[in-house]
């Protein structure tokens, strides 16, 4: 089992705000060993799923987004004894569903199962109960859209939760 506390959910439901409340409870007990990863799509050089961006994020950007979560994932899990994570890949895997990428999707899925085990716990953020979105001028603001990213990973997980030792929390 991994070392990996992550927050995970469509976007507006108050993963950062569980990341920094988490990462605080946890650094009472162990001050220097907790590192917090915060979203790592705001840093993409490409096309992400944004208020300016109506259409879809590109190909490229979801590919991205993936891989740069795995690797600092993997870079901080060797760096701290917790790390607690914004999101999970399997986020990213079901927005790449959702924007037509199946392909893409499937390829990450294989990776998914061999990458899950460095998760340790998975809390899952619904929009019925935390829907704290605002107008940030970055993100999306499409409801339904949300919805859909947030049903694609309940599903995701449901598939997953087989090959996955740790705990997920809904």
């Amino acid at each position: 089992m991994g070392n990996i506390i992550a927050f995970s959910g469509t976007h507006g439901t108050g993963k950062t705000i569980s990341v920094y409340s988490k990462s605080n409870e946890l650094k009472m007990n162990n001050p220097n060993r907790v590192g917090i990863l915060l979203e790592v799509a705001r840093r993409c050089p490409f096309a992400i799923l944004s208020k300016n961006n109506e259409n879809k994020p590109s190909k490229e950007a979801q590919l991205w987004i993936f891989s740069e979560q795995i690797t600092t994932e993997l870079m901080m899990s060797k760096v701290y004894d917790i790390v607690v994570s914004d999101r999970t890949i399997i986020d990213t895997i079901a927005y790449t569903m959702i924007f037509g990428y199946k392909g893409l999707a499937n390829a990450m899925l294989r990776i998914a199962d061999e990458h899950i085990h460095i998760y340790r716990e998975i809390y899952f953020k619904s929009l019925e109960k935390n829907d704290y979105l605002e107008d940030d001028e970055l993100r999306h603001l499409d409801k339904d859209l949300r919805q859909k990213v947030e049903k694609q990973i309940l599903e995701l997980y449901r598939y997953m939760s087989d090959n996955f030792d740790g705990k997920i929390y809904f």
